[in-house]
């Protein structure tokens, strides 16, 4: 049984990217001593210990998720393109997590990455995801904002103005219309922008008879 499980580990990392081995290697902390000799027999783990490709896959998320904080507070010029890339990024990052799934699916091995593994690698880039929403609800929330001026009590927007703003709405759904967990996410940041529009008109009309 103990040998089954060893081969199983084995044919999992030997079907990982090569590029993932060398980040496992070189990562500082990271035991690289998984294999010692006791006598006349090998022994790659020890009871209880973590599987092999869990503590590469450990390693991996973890350099992923450092690298993508430190772009997000090091570099502006960085961030604005991930943040206004996100639908991109996250499509990259979705692809690659399928093709490591693809590559490592062989009959009789241990998955090389597990559902839990991929939801770590998404929560590494949600820094930018956060930004991508921020900037979705700012866009539209600004102009609804522009076409209900407080100085001019009591006015509603025009036909145009309207228009223009549904066609924003669906600008916005346009950019994330393949992606339907972020589709979700932004439709969120549309209806607050629809009940920001419901109060602003609630209180113009409010402030015609005063």
């Amino acid at each position: 049984m103990k040998y089954d499980l060893l081969h199983t580990e084995l044919q999992t990392i030997r079907l990982l990217p090569f590029y993932f081995l060398l980040l496992y290697i070189i990562m500082p902390g990271i035991p690289k001593s998984f294999c010692y000799f006791n006598k006349n027999k090998i022994n790659l783990l020890q009871e209880g210990e973590p599987l092999i490709t869990e503590r590469v896959w450990d390693a991996i998320v973890k350099a992923f998720a450092s690298q993508m904080k430190s772009t997000f507070t090091a570099s502006s010029f960085v961030k604005e393109i991930f943040t206004l890339g996100y639908p991109r990024l996250f499509s990259m990052v979705e692809n690659l997590l399928e093709r490591i799934s693809r590559d490592t699916d062989v009959k009789g091995t241990l998955p090389a990455l597990t559902p839990e593994g991929k939801d770590h690698m998404i929560s590494a880039i949600e820094i930018f995801q956060t930004a991508f929403l921020a900037l979705c609800h700012s866009r539209l929330s600004d102009y609804v904002n522009s076409i209900f001026p407080m100085s001019n009590r009591g006015t509603i927007p025009s036909k145009d103005q309207i228009s223009r703003l549904v066609s924003r709405i669906q600008e916005e759904i346009e950019v994330v219309r393949t992606h339907g967990h972020l589709l979700v996410l932004v439709l969120r940041e549309i209806g607050k922008t629809l009940l920001l529009l419901a109060q602003r008109a609630e209180y113009q009309v409010s402030t015609c008879y005063l």
